[in-house]
């Protein structure tokens, strides 16, 4: 018989606080629905269809409305994203409004536009307005992986782990490397699909590289295709073994 481990995993409902809500609080803080998920030992089974659209339902969601209080407590009291993205502007422009409050003429318009830029140098794609909405919907094209890129590096960091990532002048590039189950592993991020070019010739070269592991993370289900275990994004915070 296999032995088996049974995750608790909260699935929120925020309250209001002092803090904003983090992509780990999401599946660790007060939530109103309760759900297992149920991993086997050397067993990579995926996570029941209903069970894991739901998860990737929440998750998106929790992607759009962020964990900014109001923003949460709106969506909380109205389910009306109308309503969440026009707070999420006014808390933009409130920081905009507060920055060049106090600043010397000369450096306000440097201030609003340093700021401005923020989101072009979290992701080298434009991300137009009406992004959440695709997201909600499940349109997640590949100009949105910044988006998801972030978002892991985000629980990585809630978690305790440091952000490594892998580049080299001849375009190889990897999102994250991590240590799991004392190997180093490289983890892509992807929106929804979207070739692993860079890990696969890493893996196809050990001997230069010295790495046999790699996650793909994604809209998917767990899988495994040889070296390449591919997990869903709302799972990122169970990769805690060192």
């Amino acid at each position: 018989m296999k032995k088996f481990t049974i995750l608790l995993i909260l699935i929120k409902g925020c309250r209001p606080c002092s803090k904003t809500f983090s992509g780990l609080d999401f599946a660790k803080k007060n939530y109103k629905h309760i759900v297992y998920l149920n991993f086997y030992e050397n067993d990579e089974t995926p996570v029941p269809e209903a069970l894991h659209n739901r998860m990737r339902q929440l998750l998106l969601q929790y992607v759009v409305v962020g964990g900014m209080p109001d923003a949460v407590q709106t969506f909380v009291d109205t389910k009306q994203m109308d309503a969440v993205l026009q707070i999420q502007r006014d808390i933009v422009r409130s920081y905009e409004d507060d920055m060049v409050k106090y600043a010397e003429r000369k450096d306000k318009s440097r201030i609003k536009e340093c700021f401005q830029s923020i989101p072009k140098q979290l992701s080298k794609e434009k991300l137009e307005d009406g992004t959440q909405f695709d997201i909600l919907r499940g349109n997640l094209y590949g100009y949105k992986e910044a988006i998801f890129e972030n978002l892991i590096a985000d629980i990585f960091g809630k978690m305790g782990r440091k952000l490594y990532y892998f580049h080299k002048d001849s375009g190889l590039e990897v999102d994250f490397v991590i240590r799991y189950k004392g190997q180093c592993t490289l983890v892509e991020v992807k929106s929804s699909s979207g070739n692993t070019k860079s890990t696969k010739t890493i893996l196809r070269h050990p001997e230069k590289y010295h790495v046999s592991h790699a996650i793909k993370q994604g809209d998917y289900n767990v899988g495994r295709t040889e070296q390449l275990l591919t997990l869903p994004l709302y799972m990122a915070f169970l990769l805690n073994e060192l």
